[in-house]
């Protein structure tokens, strides 16, 4: 497997593109205070990853589709066979729950409205959608790649996005799993995860006669472990098997693994089953990052924007960073802590894990 990520749009708190990379890069947040959700859903405030005005869902997957497109040098309406592969967990906000006229029904039905979206760039598109909880960003580059190996499109979108919304804000809160300020993941203190919303979209290809791109994806790992439906298996099960697989995919050893950008989510039992995890695999712990805690936890769109993330990582040969400010990191871990470090980076892996058991780790090289 060799798909090479020719271009990128992501739209965040964070910035758009290049802003964004160069926040992630340097450690910077973007964490604000929610409490639009008070009077009218009862839930009370919380820390996220949120932008300053409320922006459309529709809005934020248009723009990050028209930068990717002309990161990649698609500038007019192309008539070549593409695959669109969509994620989202959960894709609403409080103004399509406030009502269900025609116009709020259309603008929120997915494949709709990425039709609309979608057949300003491209004449020839098949729409496939993915909701495999936050895993499903995963599960989207997963199934483009694999149909762009077997030859079947000459390109494939893979977009993720999610917005704030008050279904999945009290969800996370019923579970205890909410951070009271802003989350640090992998700190020995860490109280739970914090939300985010944003879109990010890559264009990806086989084309065998020019490498040229961001990365190449060169392994995927898949699992399910049945544990529970919100609770992690303690031994990292379902993640131990889909970073072998990737690797084993890759053709490489799990010694040859730079980096990994961690799922990280902030949580008691995520971060202290996916350091197992880590350890269950590796005899040498390679650099560990999660971009959660500068972006928040995207739900379905946090495969596809940490992705991203890797790959802009193995471009510029810098270890994103992990957030935490002056908080101690739990024991026996590779951090680099708060600003990004210039590092040779071979191979790196980013992990995406779901309600459900699901897990998915998508295997880079520099392209």
């Amino acid at each position: 497997m060799d798909i090479v990520i020719k271009g990128m749009g992501v739209c965040s708190p964070l910035g758009t593109n290049d802003e964004f990379f160069s926040n992630i890069f340097e450690g910077k947040v973007a964490w604000r205070k929610i409490t639009k959700y008070e009077n009218k859903w009862k839930i009370p405030p919380f820390i996220a990853c949120a932008f300053k005005s409320q922006i459309s869902f529709k809005s934020m997957i248009d723009r990050s589709l028209r930068m990717a497109c002309k990161d990649a040098n698609i500038n007019k309406l192309d008539d070549k066979s593409t695959l669109v592969c969509f994620a989202s967990s959960n894709g609403l906000n409080d103004v399509f729950l406030s009502g269900f006229d025609d116009r709020i029904t259309q603008d929120s039905n997915p494949i709709k409205m990425l039709t609309k979206i979608i057949s300003k760039f491209f004449s020839n598109f098949k729409i496939i959608c993915f909701n495999t909880a936050c895993a499903s960003g995963g599960d989207a580059i997963a199934y483009a790649c694999r149909e762009l190996s077997l030859k079947k499109y000459t390109r494939a979108i893979v977009i993720g996005g999610d917005v704030l919304s008050p279904i999945t804000a009290s969800g996370f809160m019923s579970l205890g799993a909410m951070s009271l300020n802003g989350c640090k993941p992998f700190t020995k203190n860490r109280d739970g995860m914090s939300l985010g919303e944003g879109v990010a979209t890559l264009i990806l290809t086989n084309n065998e006669m020019d490498k040229s791109g961001y990365a190449s994806i060169v392994g995927i790992g898949q699992a399910n472990d049945h544990y529970h439906i919100t609770a992690p298996n303690p031994q990292g099960v379902a993640v131990i098997n889909t970073m072998k697989e990737a690797i084993e995919v890759a053709e490489i050893k799990s010694d040859d693994i730079s980096y990994i950008n961690a799922h990280g989510t902030g949580t008691k039992l995520n971060d202290a089953m996916e350091l197992t995890a880590f350890h269950t695999l590796f005899a040498h712990l390679p650099y560990i990052s999660s971009s959660k805690g500068q972006v928040g936890h995207t739900l379905g769109a946090a495969g596809v924007i940490e992705a991203a993330i890797t790959a802009v990582a193995m471009k510029r040969q810098i270890i994103p960073p992990l957030v935490i400010g002056n908080t101690k990191v739990m024991e026996k871990s590779n951090f680099i802590i708060n600003t990004g470090k210039r590092e040779c980076i071979k191979y790196a892996l980013s992990n995406s894990i779901g309600f459900g058991g699901n897990a998915v780790t998508i295997c880079f090289s520099k392209a």
